[in-house]
């Protein structure tokens, strides 16, 4: 078990400059001294939230448009939309894939039910996002079609399958 460990350990070192592991040692020896210096442990990485970048797009979209430059291609979708959207689809796909790893080994039709149903409303969901990604990433749809796909979740049977497979990956459409 500890060799496992420090071989790891030793891997991980290997892939950070030494410089910056010396200083991190020097931060977590002081920090361990007197807990009253910054916690070396703590996040330094400010976090984002989904919303966060939608109220981001959507106020570059509003600086946009009092600029009088509207790029819209459709009426009803600004060019925002299909990033905020897509985002908002990769955290639901995410959510779905680990549902159906962790439903237990002989789910209950009521389960079955529920996931196929989620299954199905988000491939319609994909579906939409897809013909007005097409709209605003013309090249998309060429791209598309010459590289093939894992069945479609709503005809995939997930309790065979489990997590290996899927609603599509839109980080790979």
């Amino acid at each position: 078990w500890k060799r496992e460990h420090c071989a790891a350990l030793d891997e991980l070192e290997g892939t950070i400059q030494p410089v910056l592991l010396d200083e991190w040692r020097l931060e977590v020896e002081a920090w361990e001294e007197d807990n009253t210096k910054p916690n070396p442990f703590d996040s330094r990485v400010a976090s984002i939230t989904q919303a966060a970048v939608r109220a981001q797009l959507m106020e570059l979209e509003v600086q946009e448009l009092e600029a009088g430059n509207d790029c819209s291609l459709h009426a009803d979708v600004s060019p925002s939309i299909p990033i905020s959207s897509g985002i908002e689809l990769e955290d639901q796909q995410q959510r779905l894939k680990y549902d159906i790893a962790n439903v237990s080994l002989h789910p209950t039709d009521k389960q079955r039910e529920a996931i196929t149903n989620r299954t199905n409303a988000l491939q319609r969901r994909i579906d939409s996002w897809i013909s007005i990604q097409e709209l605003y990433m013309p090249i998309v749809s060429a791209l598309r079609s010459s590289v093939s796909y894992p069945i479609s979740p709503a005809s995939t049977n997930y309790f065979h399958q489990r997590a290996s497979s899927g609603p599509p990956d839109l980080t790979q459409i």
